[in-house]
């Protein structure tokens, strides 16, 4: 294997060969590795799989190495050189990252439609549910539902059935079957209660009020929010208030602005409040309740800038905030309160 793959002559033509050309000659080890991150992704981008391969295979960090070597591989299998993309997965390293590429290539079979190939693949992939729920949503699109249920039944873990039955489930919204559509959230609801995971438990159920308001059930939905907003009351951690703000956005679009109003209590954190009482404001705006959309807009604004810096958790979120403010007042026709805001 030559010490370097890409000639000077060559790094004269374009910006990502001489990128490259640059990349491949720095001799800090992080610093090589740091670079190949950057270019081998866009050398993926232009379908060019060997150099792609050749460059990361020439990092020495092994994790780094791994990781972009399967990126490659999962290139591959979406261009369809599948005897290269197993090739390449194989000469992965690490055991949990070569089964996370044999994972990747066979989730590019399924989104090409080559389900049968996927599945062989699968036997390759130490936790395969997110192939075979990949699996299950697409024959389930093909309109075969009984192999659809076969796939989804050997799938495992809540958080992969989760996710295939809320696809499956907007499919049949799609379709008009909106019973189907109302019976696979309904499982995917009971599913996601067993995830084991907090943060996502609490994510997943949000998501799951979501589709149906999608659907129109606005009661499901609420009822959703609700044990998110409950799960979430049990959280010891800083990420309490911020999934108790999911659920109050989540009660505000399913149009219980009462039950909303009731969660914001609940919350301490005055960015996330903030945040809450600005989706009150185009709430209120929307539905033609002018005076108490500026209200609501004007007690976001107060309470944000009576954050201090100690009780500031992210000031990068909380100057974004006061942008998406000032931004809303513009909406709202208060072009001079906008500018002094924004100022």
């Amino acid at each position: 294997m030559p010490e370097h793959f890409i000639a000077f002559a060559d790094a004269q033509h374009d910006l990502l060969t001489a990128a490259a050309y640059l990349g491949e000659r720095i001799k800090s080890g992080d610093g090589h590795a740091e670079a190949m991150n950057a270019i081998v992704p866009r050398y993926l981008a232009h379908n060019n799989v060997d150099l792609a391969a050749e460059l990361a295979n020439s990092v020495d960090d092994p994790f780094t190495r791994d990781k972009l070597l399967t990126e490659v591989a999962e290139k591959c299998a979406e261009i369809d050189d599948d005897e290269y993309a197993i090739q390449l997965a194989d000469s992965i390293e690490e055991f949990g990252l070569q089964s996370q590429a044999y994972e990747r290539i066979a989730l590019q079979k399924v989104n090409k439609g080559q389900v049968d190939k996927a599945l062989e693949l699968a036997a390759s992939v130490q936790h395969p549910d997110y192939v075979y729920a990949a699996a299950a949503v697409r024959v389930a699109a093909d309109g075969d539902r009984a192999q659809a249920a076969d796939y989804l039944a050997q799938v495992d873990f809540p958080g992969a059935r989760v996710l295939a039955l809320q696809a499956m489930a907007m499919k049949e919204f799609a379709a008009g079957n909106k019973d189907d559509c109302i019976a696979m959230l309904d499982e995917a609801k009971a599913t996601a209660e067993d995830i084991e995971h907090n943060e996502e438990r609490i994510r997943t159920l949000c998501e799951v009020g979501g589709h149906y308001v999608e659907a129109g059930r606005n009661d499901l939905a609420i009822a959703a929010f609700d044990s998110a907003k409950e799960e979430a009351e049990k959280l010891e951690n800083i990420h309490r208030d911020s999934f108790i703000a999911f659920a109050i956005m989540g009660f505000l679009q399913a149009g219980s602005a009462d039950t909303a109003d009731r969660t914001l209590d609940l919350i301490t954190d005055k960015t996330q409040m903030s945040n809450c009482l600005l989706a009150f404001a185009k709430y209120y705006w929307e539905r033609g309740e002018k005076d108490d959309a500026l209200e609501a807009l004007d007690e976001s604004y107060q309470i944000l800038k009576s954050q201090r810096e100690m009780e500031t958790r992210d000031s990068k979120s909380r100057f974004a905030l006061f942008g998406s403010i000032a931004a809303q007042y513009a909406g709202f026709e208060k072009g001079e309160r906008a500018i002094e805001i924004a100022s």
